[in-house]
């Protein structure tokens, strides 16, 4: 007679799994996100110096004009954000001394 123990183990096994099935899905689905749609990219030209450097200057401005728009976004949110996160943790604070209190 089969004890609890030999039930279990028996139970457990998973019925017609190939191991490789995962594996090969994986595989599969790697290839056509990644390996297949680089297959299909034609060939670049490569700039000229001077292409280059109309497209590092335009680059160069256009960070600069990003950044000092990131720059006023940040210094017109700070003082909520500070707001924000001293009041939470506060209340996390506020949480830990009621528990020590309850006790």
């Amino acid at each position: 007679m089969f004890t609890n123990s030999k039930l279990k183990t028996q139970n457990s096994k998973p019925k017609n799994q190939n191991p490789l099935s995962g594996t090969f899905f994986f595989f599969l689905f790697w290839i056509s996100c990644f390996i297949l749609p680089m297959s299909c990219v034609e060939e670049s030209e490569r700039l000229s110096r001077a292409e280059r450097k109309i497209v590092d200057t335009l680059v160069l401005k256009e960070t600069k004009i990003l950044r000092l728009a990131s720059d006023s976004l940040c210094d017109l949110n700070f003082e909520a954000s500070v707001t924000r996160v001293v009041d939470s943790i506060l209340e996390k604070r506020l949480e830990e001394i009621k528990k020590i209190l309850d006790q």
